[in-house]
């Protein structure tokens, strides 16, 4: 075996490690280099900050680096299983309140009163009925008396008399009784006047001498010319003719007639007048939700404070603590009793940095570092050192620049990897399920070695185990000046209302308590130079920058008002040590979710 050749020359820096961040999400802020599945396809970020950016549609801002596979064929459709086990019912809900009372209904048409046979000296009411000569009648007018039913147009038929039922059928004939013995004959009496039978008698008729009415059961014959002379009480005019007989033996009940038409509506009544107008009710409370010590309240604004409700009954109030200020705030509700201790949370944030140590002796300048900026944009503005992709090539700045294409200025940019020339195309895989991608370990390599991925997977379930080499320490920088605006903390949109107070910067996160979901922590401290604002809030808000630890953080001085529609803008130098938190409020939300666009800059 012949001697060892020398090494060959180191080959060029390979591109920027992927970071799998799982299934693309339209609402995450993707680093450059962080890598995500969608539609069945790898993508890796090509820039910083990138959001919203859909990846088959954005070429400026991701790549492709794992093309989907074809469909397989449909697999079996596995077995159902067993139904799961039937949840505790939950407690019942409380009982609403009570409606208030409906407004009265019209008022019913009056039913028909009934008042037996007719009677000629009654008198009767509006919609009284009676029984007359076989039918029923109902009565139109008030006051109505000795007017007979099938005469008169203040009666009104409700039922008439029905046809005559079959003759029944001719009894058997009786034994025929002994003769009874002949009376003797009396003497012929004198002839007596005609009869003419009229009927019911009748208070407001004339009647002759020899007219015959029935009344009260008994039958008279009129004995002359008279009217309104009721016949029981008047001899004089009357003679009975025959007498009322006994009741007969109440007979079997006959067959149920059919029933009779509804009777006619009775007149609507009189509207009744207006009532007199209610109070005018108390006004309502306008929730502001947690007290805040910068916030002006005014008359009937409501707060949350140390677990209570409280009700403003002042106006311009400001600075005044709820449980501290009864001649400016009023209890709603007080604080309920502890419930019991919840499960555990998960771990808190990491805490506070410590005491800075001891320093070492220094070592020796490493040669200056690399930082990382993603695609290059026409819009930043670029220092020494500062590395980009574009076109596929990674470049370094040599010279401070801004809107300098890498590739037309070899002055201002360095090329540190240039684009590789396509691959062939590989044979076409199988058919099959869908490949699928994920990270596997992530390792850091001694400096200068170069970043190497490696398949522990199959190719169509990759499992890709990264090594990322460790920079080279880099010299001390001198004290350069940093562009206007200063480094971007955080950029980021919310849905605001009052049901939250706090927003984080650099996430979507909102709580109406300033819990650790909200806190984004500094651990290299910054100064806090500018606070921008959007707003499409319903009204006037006021964004405030705070800052401090967990449980003991404060507004600071970077605070605007922005109207709907509108952006504000704070500027100022607000420190924020090294290990602090920062997190925003936002003030005068109402209750119409909206979107608020917030970026703080942080030196």
């Amino acid at each position: 075996m012949g001697p060892v050749g020398p090494a060959g020359a180191p080959g060029p820096t390979g591109a920027v490690g992927l970071t799998f961040q799982g299934a693309y999400a339209s609402t995450t802020n993707y680093a450059a280099g962080d890598g995500v599945m969608f539609g069945g396809a790898g993508y890796v970020s090509l820039e910083a900050g990138n959001h919203g950016n859909t990846p088959d549609q954005s070429p400026s801002a991701w790549s492709l680096f794992a093309a989907a596979g074809t469909d397989g064929a449909p697999g079996a459709t596995g077995a159902t299983g067993p139904p799961g086990p039937i949840g505790n019912t939950g407690p019942a809900g409380a009982t609403g309140a009570a409606g208030s009372p409906g407004p009265q209904g019209p008022q019913g048409s009056p039913g028909v009163n009934y008042r037996g046979n007719y009677s000629s000296t009654a008198n009767y009411g509006l919609a009284d009925a009676v029984s007359f000569d076989g039918s029923t009648y109902v009565s139109l007018v008030a006051f109505n008396v000795g007017n007979t039913p099938n005469q008169s147009p203040d009666w009104a038929v409700l039922v008439a008399q029905g046809p005559q039922g079959a003759t029944g059928a001719t009894g058997a004939t009786g034994p025929q009784g002994a003769p009874g013995t002949a009376g003797a004959i009396g003497a012929t009496g004198p002839a007596g006047p005609p009869v003419t039978f009229l009927g019911e008698w009748l208070i407001g008729a004339a009647y002759a001498e020899g007219d015959a009415v029935s009344y009260a059961g008994a039958s008279y014959i009129a004995l002359t010319g008279n009217a309104g002379r009721e016949p029981d009480v008047s001899p004089v005019y009357w003679g009975l003719l025959a007498a009322a007989g006994a009741p007969g033996a109440i007979g079997p009940q006959g067959a149920t007639g059919q029933e009779g038409p509804t009777g006619y509506a009775g007149p609507t009544g009189a509207t009744g007048a207006t009532g007199p107008a209610g109070p005018t009710g108390p006004a309502g409370v306008n929730w502001r939700g947690g007290y805040s010590g910068n916030a002006v309240y005014g008359l009937a604004d409501a707060v949350s404070y140390d677990g209570g409700s409280y009700l403003s009954i002042t106006v311009g109030n400001m600075g005044n603590e709820p449980d501290m200020s009864p001649s400016q705030w009023g209890l709603l509700a007080s604080a309920g009793a502890a419930g019991a201790p919840g499960a555990t949370g998960p771990d808190g944030l990491p805490g506070p940095q410590g005491a800075t140590g001891v320093a070492g002796a220094a070592g020796p300048a490493g040669p200056a570092g690399l930082n990382f900026r993603g695609a290059w944009g026409s819009g930043p503005s670029y220092a020494v050192d500062d590395s980009v992709t574009f076109a596929g090539s990674t470049y370094v700045a040599t010279a401070a620049n801004a809107a300098v294409e890498p590739d037309q200025n070899a002055s201002v940019w360095a090329l540190l990897a240039a684009a590789g020339a396509a691959g062939p195309n590989g044979p076409s895989g199988a058919s099959g399920a869908a490949a699928t991608v994920q990270v596997g370990t992530v390792t850091t390599g001694a400096p200068g070695t170069s970043a190497e991925v490696v398949n522990a997977g199959t190719s169509s379930a990759a499992i890709l185990n990264f090594t990322l080499p460790r920079g080279a320490a880099g010299a001390a920088g001198g004290g350069g000046s940093t562009p206007s605006g200063g480094a971007g903390l955080g950029s980021m949109v919310h849905q605001v209302s009052y049901a939250a107070i706090y927003y984080a910067v650099n996430n979507p996160n909102q709580s109406a308590t300033e819990d650790a979901s909200v806190l984004t922590w500094v651990p290299n401290g910054c100064t806090a130079t500018e606070l921008q604002v959007f707003s499409q809030q319903g009204g006037s808000i006021t964004v405030t920058l705070r800052v401090g630890t967990p449980g003991a953080m404060a507004d600071s001085s970077l605070s605007c008002q922005a109207a709907t529609g509108q952006t504000c803008t704070a500027t100022g130098s607000v420190s924020v040590a090294a290990g602090e938190f920062v997190d925003l409020s936002v003030a005068h939300a109402d209750s119409v979710a909206q979107g608020v666009w917030t970026a703080l800059s942080c030196q």
